[in-house]
């Protein structure tokens, strides 16, 4: 039982101390584009238009919202060195 109690304790700790990652900035995949603001604002663009939006991020979930912030329009998850929403993987661009 100590055992388990101490691997328990163990993988928490670890958990706690990932890497915090950076979401600010520009994430591409194949042919969309998102940017990030500091101020929870951002931009879907793909190849022929592009509109604005705002997101919100905690504990590696992100939530993006279009005009009305009661309703999600897409939400994904933020990994390391990848941010995935929906069935698109993006990677951050180099700033």
């Amino acid at each position: 039982m100590k055992k388990i109690i101490f691997l328990l304790l163990i993988s928490f700790l670890l958990i706690g101390c990932g890497k915090k990652v950076d979401l600010i900035g520009t994430w591409n995949a194949s042919n969309l584009t998102y940017i990030f603001n500091e101020d929870g604002t951002c931009t879907k663009m793909d190849n022929t238009s592009s509109f604005s939006c705002t997101y919100e991020e905690k504990d590696g979930i992100i939530n993006i919202y279009l005009d009305n912030k009661d309703e999600i329009y897409e939400s994904g998850q933020i990994n390391p060195d990848l941010l995935i929403i929906g069935s698109n993987v993006y990677k951050k661009a180099d700033n």
